[in-house]
């Protein structure tokens, strides 16, 4: 099965090359540059169902967020704005809350009214952050067994012991 068919879009070679996404994030803008078709660039994932929109909560139909979405992940929908268009707005995800309901970061520049199509993109990985975690732990560890060790030799008592 290709990466289509699994629900992912992957950028048209003159997306990667020549074009950065640009896309609204609350009051910020965000470009996420993609410099070469073989760079480990974020995917766009359709999402399940459809969601409407009041203030930072979102409301899916026909979804299921809890195993679709994670805290972190961004989260695309197309927004109309005054003259009638429609705008991809990304906010990010701060809560999944149920299969239905999301909370996020700030609420899109108009209420999604009527059930709309959405996409996300996972929060990558920190691999760093995943190592140092993973050794924190493993010292934690260690430092339990070695504790629960001395509890079985320590203290020594200076008293002499009648038999």
């Amino acid at each position: 099965m290709d990466a289509t068919a699994a629900g992912s879009r992957q950028p048209s070679q003159s997306e990667t090359i020549k074009n950065p996404i640009s896309t609204s994030i609350g009051k910020d803008e965000v470009n996420i540059a993609k410099t070469s078709p073989h760079s480990s660039a974020p995917k766009v994932i359709n999402g399940r169902g459809l969601i409407t929109t009041s203030g930072t909560v979102v409301t899916g139909h026909g979804t299921n967020f809890q195993s679709q979405l994670r805290t972190d992940n961004a989260i695309l929908a197309g927004v109309s704005t005054a003259n009638n268009k429609t705008r991809e707005e990304m906010r990010v995800i701060t809560m999944v809350l149920s299969p239905i309901s999301i909370s996020l970061s700030s609420a899109f520049s108009n209420d999604l009214k009527n059930p709309t199509p959405f996409t996300f993109i996972n929060k990558p990985r920190d691999i760093h952050k995943e190592h140092a975690t993973k050794a924190q732990m493993a010292k934690e560890e260690q430092e339990a067994i070695e504790s629960q060790a001395m509890g079985f030799y320590w203290p020594f008592t200076t008293t002499p012991i009648n038999y």
